[in-house]
């Protein structure tokens, strides 16, 4: 299917671009909401650790550290040892200090008073649920007990997550790309010199083998292979003018061959005529006239 190099490495480089971006892709889907718990948990134990600095009886929306981690999603709901709210986080900013007052003594109520068992003084006891990232605590300040539910809603995560998703998407279609133009201008970079090569070598076929093809290649396996191309040219010169040395030689020797041919034939004429004019008397008047004639 792919009978040329420059085809095969490009298929090849692309196959590996994208196993690899798809392997990332999935360990990225199947790792990333762990991932995400455990840097929100490490959030929300920061959110505690801070807190337990700030005066709580006193905590407004204007804190700095609260609109920090209100900024990362995170919601808040504090009361004090009486179940009084003293801090809960809402959308609505203008509510009525009633109908306000009113909805944080249900979210405390709901958060808080119902789930006791699961506050500890300790440490802020972490929880991956169905729809919320949470951690309870108790922070003790001045003799007095306050009662700490931080969490993040999971709708959150999965908007952040398929945000994500779709981010790390166009970014493996983006690479791939980018990798796919890449592996095109490498395997032209190292299919030029050798197409270049293949000419040079039927230029030098054409020319009776007289040419050689340059050695200073950018790259070696590519110099290695002309230089045994020039090796091969010059043993095929050699032997070409070996040929041409022994097709000149046995010219020459026919041509002498050619040339002491009729000498001999005469020396021979002359021997068998000696012979007959000696041995038949009567004949070598007829002899002398053939030879006059």
């Amino acid at each position: 299917m792919f009978k040329t190099i420059k085809s095969r490495m490009i298929f090849m480089q692309t196959i590996t671009i994208f196993f690899i971006l798809g392997i990332l892709f999935v360990l990225f889907s199947a790792f990333a909401e762990d991932y995400y718990f455990s840097r929100k948990i490490g959030v929300i134990k920061q959110s505690f650790s801070v807190l337990q600095k700030e005066d709580i009886s006193g905590l407004t929306y204007k804190n700095r550290y609260i609109i920090s981690f209100e900024e990362q999603k995170l919601r808040f709901v504090i009361a004090n040892e009486k179940f009084e709210p003293i801090y809960v986080t809402s959308r609505i900013k203008n509510l009525k200090p009633m109908a306000q007052n009113a909805k944080a003594k249900a979210k405390v109520e709901n958060s808080i008073v119902t789930k006791l068992y699961r506050f500890s003084e300790k440490e802020i006891v972490t929880n991956n649920g169905v729809g919320r990232i949470s951690g309870r605590g108790i922070i003790t300040q001045d003799g007095h007990k306050y009662y700490l539910y931080v969490y993040e809603l999971k709708s959150n995560m999965k908007i952040h997550l398929s945000f994500y998703k779709l981010f790390f998407g166009i970014m493996l279609i983006l690479v791939a790309v980018v990798g796919v133009v890449v592996s095109v201008v490498i395997s032209n970079r190292i299919c030029k010199p050798i197409r270049q090569i293949e000419e040079n070598t039927k230029l030098a076929v054409k020319n009776n083998f007289e040419l050689n093809i340059n050695e200073n290649q950018e790259f070696v396996e590519l110099s290695g292979l002309a230089h045994s191309i020039n090796i091969m040219l010059a043993k095929i010169r050699e032997q070409i003018t070996e040929l041409e040395n022994e097709i000149e030689n046995k010219t020459n020797r026919n041509r002498k061959e050619r040339k002491t041919m009729p000498r001999r034939q005469t020396l021979d004429f002359l021997t068998q005529f000696a012979r007959v004019y000696h041995s038949e008397p009567a004949l070598r008047t007829e002899l002398c006239g053939l030879v006059m004639n």
